[in-house]
């Protein structure tokens, strides 16, 4: 299923919807295929949540919310390091291209049009979730890498851990087999 990775945990799905009839049929939606929803009523509360560690790896925004609106919220989200890799879709019944086009200007990643359909929102979510996996195998390498050179820096093999440049294990310089 698209929310379910190679372990249990499914993706995070922070759902702003100040409509509580919309925002409780996407949680459904999302518990239906395989994702975690969280719930915020207004992009306040969104932003709120964005900011917590381990905040969810995508986010569907409303446009018109109260106390901070979507373009709002994606732009404070795109300005924080912890937060850039949130896959953000924007849900909205505006349809003119000059709106669009300031939703990608603030640093949404999709868009999609009110009313909703469950199929097309469903198609976004799963690009959402390839690009979120993606991200997250990018940072673990990333903090592999970062490990593994911090140990060369102090003279530690980072893949059998004996002192570079000893030659402990027979036939292979350096200690590295």
């Amino acid at each position: 299923d698209p929310g379910e990775r190679a372990d249990p945990a499914p993706l995070r799905v922070l759902v702003a919807e100040d409509d509580a009839r919309t925002r409780d049929g996407l949680l459904r939606l999302l518990e239906r295929h395989g994702f975690a929803g969280i719930l915020a009523k207004d992009g306040q509360e969104a932003l709120e949540i964005l900011l917590t560690p381990n905040a969810p790896q995508i986010a569907l925004l409303d446009w018109e919310m109260p106390r901070l609106d979507g373009l709002h919220v994606s732009k404070a989200v795109r300005t924080l390091p912890a937060t850039q890799s949130c896959y953000i879709i924007m849900m909205t019944g505006r349809e003119n291209p000059s709106d669009m086009l300031a939703a990608f200007a603030s640093g949404v990643d999709d868009f999609v049009l009110k009313p909703l359909d469950g199929d097309q929102l469903l198609a976004r979510l799963k690009c959402g979730a390839r690009v979120a996996r993606s991200h997250e195998q990018c940072a673990r390498r990333i903090s592999e890498l970062e490990k593994a050179l911090d140990a060369a820096s102090h003279g530690i093999c980072p893949h059998c851990s004996h002192a570079l440049g000893s030659s402990s294990v027979a036939g292979s310089p350096g200690g590295c087999s």
